[in-house]
């Protein structure tokens, strides 16, 4: 079985659609539909350990993006690719029925809470990244943590519309967000310096082979389109926000401080 590690996560305005970027990475190339993006930690991406590893992980990947995408046409309400009754050899069941979309999934709940902080501009949006976890089915929690990987991936990508400019300018206007980020942190934690980190690597891997699993345009359009369909974003949202880093919105633990802090004035 896969151990579990320190992960690495992944993880505006509406412009024309005809509006030009240099995000080259983001129109779906080969490099990016065969790229590895689920590692144990950013220093091990080229030391995996064996054949055997990197077909573990090939396997993880392909099955966290497959559990995504069903996440994504359950929502939706799209027909999956092999829409029978019989299970697929992820071990997913083709159809929805009316009994498993009432049970809500506590596990997936508990491990993607949070998990989309200030990747949106508004708690609603937030939320409903969130309750796409809600009835998901049963399934190992590292592709559960897969999926989440590459919703985040998803959001970022997403908020890429209207950026112009050269790779380096693009770079160098994210390099802020470098500053005070701590290294790569185990999976069971997730906060502000992981989203900086995840804002800052602008790694759309996962957003790619997503996009192309649920049948979208591999672009930051594609993607930010899909979001408003989902409810995550919203038709306006204000992507300069998202992609400057700057908090949306306070954690629950700051919001716990400032009610103490009140209660005791």
């Amino acid at each position: 079985p896969i151990q579990h590690a320190p992960w690495h996560h992944h993880g505006g305005a509406r412009v024309s659609r005809r509006s030009s970027t240099s995000l080259g990475l983001a129109r779906g190339t080969a490099d990016l539909m065969t790229k590895r993006w689920f590692f144990p930690t950013t220093s091990e991406r080229n030391n995996l350990k064996s054949n055997e590893e990197e077909e573990e992980l090939t396997e993880l990947e392909r099955r966290s993006l497959r559990y995504a995408g069903d996440l994504i046409r359950s929502r939706m309400g799209w027909k999956y690719d092999n829409d029978t009754d019989a299970d697929d050899d992820c071990g997913r069941t083709s159809k929805n029925t009316d009994e498993t979309a009432q049970i809500t999934n506590q596990r997936a709940l508990e491990l993607v809470k949070g998990r989309f902080l200030d990747l949106t501009c508004t708690m609603a949006g937030e939320t409903a990244a969130e309750s796409l976890f809600e009835n998901a089915p049963e399934e190992d929690d590292d592709i559960i943590r897969g999926a989440i990987i590459a919703i985040q991936s998803l959001l970022i990508l997403g908020s890429q519309v209207g950026v112009g400019g050269s790779p380096n300018q693009i770079k160098k206007s994210v390099s802020h967000l470098r500053e005070d980020i701590e290294e790569a942190s185990h999976h069971e934690k997730w906060d502000r310096n992981d989203v900086r980190r995840l804002k800052h690597d602008m790694d759309f891997t996962a957003a790619t082979q997503l996009l192309a699993e649920v049948k979208k345009k591999r672009t930051p359009q594609g993607a930010f389109d899909l979001l408003v369909m989902l409810g995550v974003f919203g038709p306006h949202e204000e992507l300069a926000l998202l992609r400057s880093g700057f908090p949306t919105r306070f954690t629950d633990e700051e919001e716990a401080a400032a009610k103490e802090a009140a209660q005791s004035t």
